[in-house]
């Protein structure tokens, strides 16, 4: 009589019971594997889920982007460019406003932080800060063009009216005091 195995233990059966058995058993098998398919299945269909459930959000967020930005170029590119804006990517937007405001920056080989840094440098910038146009508005007036004027940056230097100043302080005492 043929044998099956149960649980480590031998028995004897008939054909068509061990014949069964087998089949039962090769189902069995199958349905475990199933099982674990189903189970990776499940843990994917979440993953999708949860990714299906963010779209709305980072769409909101890139729609916010991209209007940020055409709303800050409109201020610092020309007619021609903003009429252009719908068909250029962001990063060609941000090319053209830091051309725009830096014509000597060169983007070539550039990675996109340095892009990025570029633009936001050329989007907060607004040339001379109110402090520095002051500072040379007062001493214009104070000075006339009497002085060799120099701009280093945002600070402007009247080097012959420093001088006179020095060549002054130093001879302060040799002067008449009434």
């Amino acid at each position: 009589m043929p044998k099956i195995i149960l649980a480590g233990v031998d028995y004897e059966a008939p054909a068509e019971v061990c014949n069964a058995f087998t089949g039962l058993s090769e189902r069995l098998d199958s349905l475990t594997e199933v099982q674990a398919e189903r189970d990776v299945l499940q843990v994917r269909l979440d993953e999708a889920t949860t990714l299906v459930a963010t779209i709305p959000t980072k769409v909101a967020e890139a729609v916010k982007a991209r209007n940020t930005l055409v709303a800050m170029a409109s201020k610092v590119l020309a007619k021609e460019t903003v009429a252009k804006m719908d068909s250029m990517e962001d990063s060609d937007i941000r090319k053209a406003v830091i051309m725009a405001r830096f014509p000597d920056v060169k983007l070539d080989g550039k990675d996109e932080l340095y892009v990025n840094t570029c633009y936001d440098l050329a989007v907060n910038t607004k040339g001379l800060s109110a402090i520095a146009k002051q500072r040379l508005d007062s001493a214009s007036a104070l000075h006339g063009a009497a002085g060799e004027q120099r701009t280093d940056g945002e600070e402007v230097i009247f080097v012959d009216s420093r001088d006179g100043m020095i060549q002054a302080q130093k001879n302060a005492y040799k002067r008449d005091v009434k």
